[in-house]
């Protein structure tokens, strides 16, 4: 991807994935479009993540989170505060989802 675009595609797709009705699918679509954006998408995507890693179905929340493992530790500030709640709360998901999460907050 170029430096820098008048309008990122990160920047769309965070912004479509936190519209309260927003789809599953598109919710996993646009996360499995950020992980392949990787760090290039943290300034721009990390807020959206960080907001969507404990929100809606456990599949799309998987896909979150492999989305910020992949954008990498240019996320944290925004993503590693959600990651931890999403260790410690049995109530927010599998045990998969949550060692997923502590995985996420070795990147």
């Amino acid at each position: 991807l170029p430096d820098e675009m008048e309008l990122h595609p990160a920047a769309v797709l965070a912004e479509i994935m936190v519209k309260p009705k927003t789809h599953k699918t598109a919710v996993i679509d646009g996360a499995r479009a950020l992980a392949v954006m990787g760090e290039y998408a943290a300034e721009y995507a990390s807020d959206a993540l960080g907001q969507l890693v404990n929100r809606g179905d456990p599949d799309a929340r998987f896909e979150i989170i492999r989305a910020i493992q992949r954008v990498g530790p240019r996320s944290a500030d925004k993503t590693a505060p959600a990651l931890a709640i999403a260790v410690i709360d049995d109530d927010l998901g599998t045990p998969f989802l949550r060692y997923q999460a502590a995985l996420a907050l070795e990147v």
